[in-house]
């Protein structure tokens, strides 16, 4: 009976030993997942703070033509942002979200690029093509943008939906596409034709449209609406 107590309590204490180290070495491995990930978390130019949401432009250009090229980018932590352009060829008029790309002599594809960077380092870029040609598509055209339910076509109230329209044309008649933008409320669009739903903010509104021809070509539209805080 003692003998097999003894074994009982060796087989206890062996158990008791394993269990101590598996502790240790789950304590250790714990430690050292926290310090990775903790270093791989991302900061300054590998961070995602700053987004791009739409890089665009013509993509044909005559020779020493001038194209407008336009970024709408965010920073995630509402930081201050600046923007770098560059290209492989031509050089560039103005500077910040919006500037103009005068094209060289010569035909070919050049490739452009803008770096977007917010005052806390972090920082992102997109890319882009443009072909210079004796013969180019031009990027389609906005003539007007309308708010048919807007006071004096510029006064909107919150909790109400309004009727946007986009009126735009292509020199070379191609069939065109819509991307639909606002900085307050929800708009959701079916071509030209969008519709603005307001909720319970105020303020100054930019609604937004890019239209694109079938070539890739690209032209922003812009309406300025004051959304009021009491009717």
């Amino acid at each position: 009976m003692k003998l097999v107590q003894s074994r009982c309590q060796s087989r206890l204490a062996l158990v008791l030993i394993v269990v101590a180290a598996l502790v240790t070495l789950g304590s250790a491995c714990a430690n050292s997942t926290v310090k990775s990930t903790a270093s791989s978390s991302p900061s300054g130019k590998g961070s995602k703070a700053v987004v791009i949401h739409y890089l665009t432009a013509q993509r044909e250009a005559a020779p020493l033509g001038r194209v407008r090229m336009a970024c709408t980018a965010t920073s995630q932590e509402n930081a201050a942002i600046t923007y770098k352009w560059s290209a492989t060829g031509g050089r560039f008029d103005g500077e910040g979200p919006s500037v103009a790309w005068l094209a060289p002599a010569a035909t070919g594809d050049y490739v452009f690029t803008v770096t977007v960077a917010d005052s806390k380092g972090n920082q992102a870029s997109r890319s882009a093509g443009i072909t210079v040609t004796q013969k180019p598509n031009w990027a389609p055209v906005v003539n007007k943008m309308i708010c048919h339910d807007c006071s004096d076509g510029m006064y909107a109230s919150r909790w109400s939906e309004y009727h946007i329209e986009c009126d735009a044309s292509d020199p070379e008649g191609d069939e065109l596409t819509y991307v639909w933008l606002a900085t307050l409320g929800q708009i959701e669009a079916e071509g030209e034709n969008a519709t603005w739903q307001t909720f319970g903010e105020y303020g100054n509104v930019l609604i937004k449209v890019i239209v694109a021809d079938e070539r890739g070509n690209e032209t922003e539209g812009y309406l300025a609406v004051n959304l009021k805080c009491c009717n």
